[in-house]
């Protein structure tokens, strides 16, 4: 199997607090390919690499008291936090270990979700047909994975300027180098085809935009988390970059609403395991 690509976000509990913003800007297209691909009231459903359990809080609320949903991860210490913010009126628990190798103890289910997991697998087709596996016949399998075209050449922001530019080149070389599979949106159908599902025709996009403040400050704390990698590969003078001033610095002479962020592509896309 091929290396999985370095993890470039920082576990810790401001990034898990980050990723409960990203989640809050994300959770409506999630919810949206959740509800398209069926996913409801009594199912038992399995979360990959649930990470803080965002995506399992937003399953909890499909499923309802009589459905459950089961989070794994490889990393303890976000599952402590998944743990802690957990909704209390739901059957919500969470297992630590790959997805990879311990799906096969838990059972049969009625779906398997994940959101932005697929993109750090080394081989995510093998991945996918091991999740296959692992959902009833007739089952659901629904992803939310980026795409970043190859040649892309930085997150946009209007009005244009040089520090935004600097900034999202210093993102994707940070995705870059610690191999993050960045078209990974794009592939999702043919992986799911690939695994010997059924996927839908039907693909759920939306650009990842930030207004004013927010995104900038989503750009920044980003950056932020990746400080150990950028520092690790000398990829910048983090220390230069100066982030503590950088959000008003994107902020300056810019009329309201502020600047506008333009992002990846998120897409969603959903599959069933044939009878």
């Amino acid at each position: 199997m091929s290396r999985d690509p370095n993890y470039a976000l920082d576990q810790q509990q401001s990034e898990y607090e980050r990723l409960g913003r990203q989640a809050a800007r994300d959770n409506g297209l999630t919810e949206r390919l959740f509800r398209a691909a069926g996913i409801g009231t009594g199912m038992r459903v399995l979360d990959v690499g649930c990470g803080a359990g965002h995506v399992s809080s937003l399953v909890a609320s499909l499923v309802g008291p009589t459905g459950s949903v089961v989070g794994i991860d490889r990393e303890a210490s976000v599952l402590e936090y998944a743990r802690a913010h957990a909704p209390t009126t739901a059957d919500v628990s969470f297992i630590l270990g790959d997805f990879r190798d311990g799906v096969a103890r838990l059972g049969m289910f009625d779906a398997v979700v994940g959101r932005y997991v697929l993109q750090y697998q080394g081989d995510p087709l093998a991945a996918v047909s091991v999740l296959a596996n692992c959902v009833r016949p007739k089952g659901v399998f629904a992803f939310v994975e980026v795409d970043i075209p190859s040649r892309y050449s930085a997150p946009g922001m209007w009005p244009e300027s040089d520090l935004a530019h600097e900034l999202g080149q210093l993102l994707l070389r940070v995705w870059h180098v610690t191999g993050t599979q960045l078209r990974m949106g794009a592939r999702l159908p043919s992986l799911l085809a690939g695994a010997g599902l059924d996927p839908s025709p039907q693909l759920l996009t939306e650009a990842m935009v930030g207004v004013g403040a927010e995104g900038a400050e989503l750009m920044v704390a980003l950056l932020r988390s990746m400080e150990s990698v950028i520092r690790e590969n000398q990829l910048a003078d983090f220390d230069a970059l100066d982030l503590g001033s950088a959000v008003e610095r994107l902020l300056q002479d810019v009329p309201p609403p502020g600047p506008i962020s333009m992002g990846p592509v998120k897409v969603g896309a959903w599959a069933t395991r044939p009878a």
